[in-house]
């Protein structure tokens, strides 16, 4: 024989003048979706998160005045019991339709707000719809745990919620390519290919290349690239780095002239810079205020 289901039944009695004592107690049942059986005592599973709820509601009520007592029954006749547990299955689904109508509700005038500007909702707003996600979630977790016995409307309300968990979320950046893996090993002994005239940029882009990358790496100063060079900051180039299969090796000699013909190079540079700036600039008057500063 099947072991019965046990129930917790919560009978009291409040004096007429006691109405606060009443509401208290009345609003901590509605909270516990304790049903009311026979118009006569409230009546929960029996479990001890349920024993301990409803201790707490009699000490409540006796301290106010009032007498309350716990019992622990079974049904007899098993109509009753599916009578009951009909009425918690109802009770539970009513809960749920109340959160999936006040998700839908925030839902759709979050929607509409975001037609209406024609662009996503702004940050303030999104910790708004946030904070209600929040509250709506945990009335949903509550009704979830005494929810024993499967009520309709739970995946309903599931539903609404992540619809507006979804628009309460931040928006997530645009997915970027996947640029690929380049190795520094493809890198070695290689030359590299800038426009002339460097600046200071592009110089400190030679020092990070030969620390960071490749310290016996060579440069040259040309507007074209050949095919086993690495260009930067090159406007003819295509690419900025092409590894090739198999780095080409540079015998000393051939290295020593790259840094000759980089060094040329640079010194012409310099020299044209130079030139252009032989022609006197007016001297800019001191303020009064550095002449005294100094005088």
């Amino acid at each position: 024989m099947a072991a019965r289901r046990q129930w917790l039944l919560l009978g009291f009695t409040i004096l007429a003048r006691q109405s606060n004592a009443r509401v208290k107690a009345w609003r901590r049942l509605q909270q516990l979706s304790a049903v009311l059986w026979r118009n006569a005592v409230y009546v929960l599973p029996q479990s001890a998160q349920g024993r301990e709820d409803f201790e707490w509601i009699r000490r409540q009520i006796v301290d106010g005045g009032g007498e309350a007592t716990i019992f622990v029954a079974e049904f007899v006749d098993s109509t009753d019991e599916e009578a009951l547990m009909a009425r918690f299955r109802q009770t539970a689904h009513a809960e749920y339709r109340e959160i999936r109508r006040e998700a839908d509700r925030v839902v759709s005038s979050a929607r509409h707000t975001q037609r209406a500007k024609g662009r996503p909702s702004s940050a303030p707003t999104r910790r708004v719809l946030a904070s209600a996600a929040r509250s709506l979630r945990s009335r949903f977790d509550a009704v979830v745990e005494r929810d024993l016995f499967a009520a309709s409307g739970r995946q309903d309300a599931a539903e609404a919620l992540n619809a507006l968990e979804s628009i309460a979320a931040p928006p997530t950046p645009a997915s970027r390519a996947e640029r690929p893996h380049l190795s520094t090993d493809a890198f070695q002994r290689r030359r590299w290919v800038t426009r002339p005239r460097p600046g200071v940029d592009r110089m400190a882009s030679a020092w990070l290349i030969r620390r960071f990358i490749d310290p016996r790496a060579t440069f040259a100063f040309s507007d074209q690239r050949r095919d086993a060079e690495v260009s930067f900051d090159l406007l003819a180039a295509t690419s900025l780095m092409k590894p090739i299969d198999a780095p080409s090796k540079s015998s000393p000699s051939d290295s020593r002239s790259a840094i000759q013909s980089s060094a040329g190079s640079a010194a012409s540079s310099t020299i044209s810079i130079s030139r252009k700036r032989d022609t006197p600039r007016p001297r800019r008057r001191p303020s009064r205020t550095w002449s005294k500063a100094f005088a």
